[in-house]
């Protein structure tokens, strides 16, 4: 998937550290109210959001630049980093402590996947329903 018209959205460097996650979901969270009424789909945005940067903070070296799309009816979260590896799906043992991010991604998505980029690195990214905001369209 190329560039995804939008309607707003956001993208912005997160950096790497601790709290770097919980920022990109408080970062999301705020963008989000004026255009959802459905706080399970908002649930579904931010657990996305923290699984996608939370898999370049823990298989890269690299910043990630978390990029938010809406337009109406769908929110795209997109994760890139520098590092051109792109992500993995496992199948962990039922009492493994990792391994199921991008299963958790794929559950909530209507559209899921990955692709480099040109010049390096790669975008993760998630396409999720967003019904309108109360008394919208």
């Amino acid at each position: 998937m190329g560039e995804w018209p939008r309607v707003a959205g956001l993208a912005v460097r997160l950096g790497r550290g601790r709290g770097r996650a919980a920022a990109a979901r408080n970062l999301t969270r705020r963008l989000l109210p004026t255009h959802a009424s459905a706080s399970e789909a908002v649930d579904d945005v931010l657990l996305v959001v923290s699984e996608l940067v939370t898999n370049v903070l823990d298989h890269t070296a690299c910043d990630p630049l978390l990029v938010i799309g809406l337009r109406p009816g769908r929110v795209r979260v997109e994760v890139r980093d520098a590092d051109a590896r792109l992500p993995v799906s496992r199948n962990p043992s039922p009492g493994a402590p990792h391994g199921r991010g991008l299963a958790l991604v794929a559950a909530v998505s209507v559209h899921h996947g990955a692709r480099g980029l040109p010049g390096g690195g790669k975008a993760v990214w998630a396409v999720l329903a967003l019904p309108p905001a109360r008394g919208g369209p």
